[in-house]
């Protein structure tokens, strides 16, 4: 009993072995450079040798024939279903053979059957397209090809495939395509501007912010001196300027430079006008920040009635895409920063617009971009700062 079994198993090992080096040597036949080159006849013994068998010539003649291309198969958003929601177990139209990602199995209506193709020939048909860029342009097609080369192949049996973010930088699929860039390293990204429209979205937040500024009563003209103070909406006194000259600047009290730092007003004469028969000092102020054409010069006499009222609209925006993204930053009206992440790109808040309308941003210096409300953005108001 126990040499039947042991006789029985080295059979049995024996058996699987020939038939996995017959596997491998069908392998290695099939990767020759030409098919042409397979016996017709099989030798032994110095002798001519009997025909292949119908079965290994049948074999030979399908390695041969020419492979169906992708191209019969119906759009892959009507086509594909997935395994597990066949009905009556029917095979689903597009199905990638387990054994070969780039080889699947089409049904060919014309044949009434099931065929391979080769999703990586130069002639299949692309399963996805890039929505067209306009009215009388086309769809862009995205090679087969291209979610093999980057390791993606188990996507191209989805039809939302474009739409999917694979290294998380904020950028889709379809618009690492359009811009040359991989769709699998998060530091290689398409510019800031990319698939229509700006990496940025406003979280809803918009606000005002006022001040008020004077000439003070105690200014010294007849020095070219003068003095200048700042006030709250609510009348405290924030900030004062004291002997400023010509050409002297000032600002609200903000504390980063630029033009909403202590540069951003700039007195450009001290004089003397007559104002209902009565001569009153003033100053003529030159505001290089304000969005609004009525407050970019103005005159400013002294007292508190002649106070001159600075209002500025503040948007906040959160990144979408880059290393930065998630980060939150805010713009006021006229402002304009470098963009978080993006290095060389600069933002400028050109319109803010309504409470939950979207704001319009200029980049590096281009035509105004709209940019929308995330629907998931805080509900902010228009609400007064101070």
């Amino acid at each position: 009993m126990a040499e039947s079994s042991h006789s029985g198993r080295n059979f049995l090992l024996s058996g699987i072995v020939l038939g996995l080096g017959a596997a491998a040597a069908g392998v290695w036949l099939l990767s020759q450079d030409s098919l042409e080159s397979l016996p017709t006849r099989m030798g032994g013994n110095g002798e001519k040798g009997a025909d292949l068998t119908s079965e290994a010539a049948r074999q030979k003649q399908d390695a041969l024939a020419p492979r169906r291309m992708v191209d019969v198969a119906p759009p892959l958003e009507e086509a594909y279903v997935p395994r597990v929601a066949a009905q009556g177990g029917k095979i689903p139209r597009y199905t990638p053979l387990f054994f070969a990602p780039m080889l699947w199995q089409v049904a060919d209506d014309a044949q009434k059957k099931n065929i391979v193709v080769d999703l990586l020939s130069e002639d299949s048909k692309p399963m996805h397209k890039l929505p067209a860029e306009s009215a009388t342009s086309a769809p862009k097609p995205v090679p087969n090809g291209w979610f093999f080369s980057y390791g993606l192949d188990r996507l191209v049996e989805q039809s939302g495939a474009l739409n999917v973010d694979s290294d998380g930088d904020g950028f889709s699929n379809g618009e690492e395509f359009a811009a040359g860039t991989s769709p699998v390293d998060a530091a290689d990204m398409p510019p800031f501007i990319s698939g229509g429209g700006a990496k940025v979205v406003l979280t809803g937040d918009k606000s005002t912010v006022v001040h008020m500024i004077e000439l003070s009563t105690a200014s010294y003209f007849d020095e070219q001196s003068a003095n200048i103070n700042v006030f709250t909406e609510d009348n405290n006194r924030k900030l004062q300027h004291k002997e400023l000259k010509v050409g002297s600047s000032f600002g609200l009290g903000e504390a980063n430079g630029g033009p909403l730092g202590k540069e951003r007003f700039k007195i450009t004469s001290l004089d003397k006008k007559e104002v209902d028969g009565m001569t009153e000092n003033f100053v003529h102020v030159e505001d290089s920040f304000t969005a609004e054409e009525t407050n970019k010069e103005f005159d400013l006499f002294a007292g508190s009635r002649q106070r001159r009222t600075i209002r500025d609209t503040n948007v906040k925006f959160r990144m979408t895409a880059g290393p930065e993204k998630g980060k939150e930053f805010t713009l006021r009206l006229g402002e304009q920063i470098a963009v978080p992440g993006f290095p060389n790109t600069t933002i400028k808040l050109v319109e803010a617009g309504k409470k939950k309308a979207p704001a319009k941003v200029s980049i590096n210096g281009g035509s105004p971009v709209e940019i929308p409300v995330s629907e998931n953005g805080k509900k902010g108001g228009s609400g007064k700062k101070h």
